[in-house]
């Protein structure tokens, strides 16, 4: 139990060392280059699964508990593409919220020993990107 304490110390602490360097500024323009930046570096087989229309009803389709998505999990990607991913993040939430993020994604560990989970359940990194629309200063996507 104090190993879990621990590491759950040690990755919120990395979480809020991670947010100086995703900084957010107040820019639609950041978002949208974040985003640009995170699919320029997926595959195409990785973008056909993270892009969708704004339209679509996947859109709509979320809840709060773990379970199969469309989109592209963290679990899919590379180093550098984790980096874009959680700097499109970042651009989209204040300093505190970006933090919440990571320490609740972070938080699926404890979890999974609590609830003696299936590894694959109750997993840090089966978080989904998904894309709706173009990304643009100027027009709807999300």
């Amino acid at each position: 139990m104090k190993h879990l304490l621990l590491r759950g110390a040690a990755l919120t602490m990395g979480a809020i060392l991670l947010t100086s360097a995703y900084y957010r500024i107040d820019s639609p323009s950041i978002m949208t280059q974040a985003a640009r930046h995170f699919l320029a570096s997926l595959t195409p087989e990785q973008q056909a699964k993270t892009t969708f229309p704004f339209q679509s009803e996947e859109r709509l389709n979320w809840h709060f508990i773990p379970r199969e998505r469309k989109g592209l999990p963290l679990l899919d990607m590379t180093p550098p593409q984790r980096a874009m991913a959680h700097a499109l993040l970042a651009a989209g939430l204040s300093q505190r919220g970006y933090i919440k993020a990571v320490t609740i994604m972070s938080l699926e560990d404890v979890l999974r020993i609590l609830e003696k989970a299936d590894p694959n359940y109750r997993n840090p990194e089966k978080y989904y990107f998904s894309i709706f629309g173009e990304p643009s200063d100027t027009g709807t996507w999300g």
